[in-house]
C-alpha cells in the first residue's frame, strides 16, 4: 500500500490516529469512532440513561478529543513497581 489513504488502519495505534485527526483526517476520526464508539456509548448510556443523549455525549467527546489532538499527548501510565 502506497499511502495512508489506502492503508489498513486495524493495527495503527490510537496515538498515530490522533495525530492524523489533528491534520483533519476524517477517515482516522471514523476509525477511532469505530474502534471505541461502542464502549464510549455504553458508558454514556449508563450515566445519562437516554440513548439520544448518550449518542450526543459520544459525538461531543470525539469532537472535543479531535480538537485537542494537536496540543495533547497520550502518556502511558506507570506500571506497578516503576517510577
Amino acid at each position: 500500500m502506497s499511502s495512508w489513504e489506502d492503508a489498513d488502519l486495524t493495527h495503527v495505534a490510537d496515538r498515530d490516529l490522533m495525530a492524523r485527526i489533528a491534520t483533519g483526517d476524517a477517515r482516522a476520526l471514523g476509525f477511532v469512532h469505530d474502534r471505541h464508539g461502542s464502549a464510549a456509548f455504553g458508558l454514556a448510556l449508563r450515566i445519562v440513561r437516554d440513548r439520544s443523549h448518550a449518542e450526543d455525549v459520544v459525538q461531543g467527546l470525539l469532537a472535543l478529543r479531535a480538537s485537542l489532538a494537536p496540543e495533547t499527548t497520550v502518556r502511558p501510565r506507570p506500571t506497578a513497581g516503576r517510577a
